[in-house]
């Protein structure tokens, strides 16, 4: 606390960038390491298998439900008109 906010805040901003975000007191990585960001990098694979997974299920039952509700709804829109 002995520099101003705006010193500290913008050394918090450039530790975000390199990825040093300190180490945790509690996990650990297969490795042993404590560090914050090989714990970050470690669980990275997992997470984008997942977010992958999860978005190309959405997008094939997205697919799914447009194709046959576009029918339905085209053709009531012509028998309107």
């Amino acid at each position: 606390m002995d520099r101003p906010w705006y010193v500290r805040l913008l050394d918090a901003i450039k530790r975000v960038f390199i990825l040093d975000l300190g180490s945790a007191r509690t996990l650990r990585t297969i490795g042993g390491g404590s560090s914050a960001s090989d714990l970050m990098l470690e669980r990275l694979p997992n997470t984008i298998l997942l977010v992958a997974t999860a978005l190309a299920k959405n997008v094939i039952l997205t697919a799914a439900w447009s194709f046959t509700h576009v029918r339905k709804i085209s053709f009531s829109v012509r028998f309107f008109l």
